[in-house]
């Protein structure tokens, strides 16, 4: 594709996203997919995040956990119709962790591969899905119907997206 043609399909996408902010220090456009607004920051939440360097889409899902306690996960588990779809460990240099106003939250960020991209395909069709956190204490939620179609619409995305990556 030219650089017009991928620019239109980008387009579309930023139309499909809860916001686009720009870093104009560092040149990156981030676009945003949130649930939805009433998701309390209180609450364990994922989201699709698409850093634009230079003009090259880059998919993220962040994946955190806020609340009043640490937790100090370093596995993530999410079960979708009583079947495990994503189990991942993670070292203590990929998640990001930070506290302010006794609110703690603990989060990592995931590029976008194919496999994470089939997973939330199938999450996004689950009528019910159950995330754990673990690591020194455990914490485990059912997502609310919005998170999980916040997944299916990354699957979309993720789909969208491929034909204007260089690969």
């Amino acid at each position: 594709l030219n650089q017009l043609e991928k620019q239109e399909i980008y387009k579309k996408l930023t139309d499909r996203m809860s916001s686009v902010t720009t870093d104009k220090f560092q040149g990156v456009e981030y676009w945003n997919s949130y649930p939805k607004d009433s998701i309390t920051y209180g609450n364990s939440r994922f989201n699709l995040s698409i850093p634009m360097k230079k003009g090259a889409p880059e998919m993220h899902l962040v994946m955190s956990y806020s609340g009043d306690r640490w937790i100090f996960f370093d596995r993530i588990r999410i079960l979708a119709e009583d079947e495990i779809i994503f189990d991942k460990k993670f070292s203590r240099e990929e998640i990001a962790r930070d506290h302010e106003s006794g609110s703690v939250w603990e989060l990592v960020n995931i590029k976008i591969t194919d496999d994470i991209a089939r997973m939330a395909s199938k999450l996004g069709s689950a009528k019910k899905v159950t995330v754990r956190f673990s690591g020194e204490k455990i914490f485990d939620y059912e997502m609310e119907s919005e998170e999980i179609d916040n997944f299916a619409k990354l699957a979309e995305i993720y789909d969208e997206l491929q034909p204007a990556l260089d690969k």
